[in-house]
């Protein structure tokens, strides 16, 4: 899972690698969530404006490799 992350894969796909049971995608999901949520909380609304530019940053690299 490291290594696929590491060549710039996508959350998504790196974690189809591990065939995970719909149980487990489930638990996951929920995870990831509230994980996503509790960030919310915590950080500033600049450091979130931070994050998004980091993110459409990495996707625009993701599409042009």
């Amino acid at each position: 899972m490291k290594a696929a992350l590491e060549r710039g894969e996508g959350m998504r796909n790196t974690l189809a690698y591990l065939n995970l049971s719909p149980e487990q995608k489930t638990q996951l999901r929920t995870t990831f969530e509230s994980a996503r949520t509790q960030l919310a909380d915590i950080i500033t609304p600049e450091q979130r404006q931070q994050i998004r530019q980091n993110a459409r940053f990495q996707m625009g690299r993701f599409r042009a490799n």
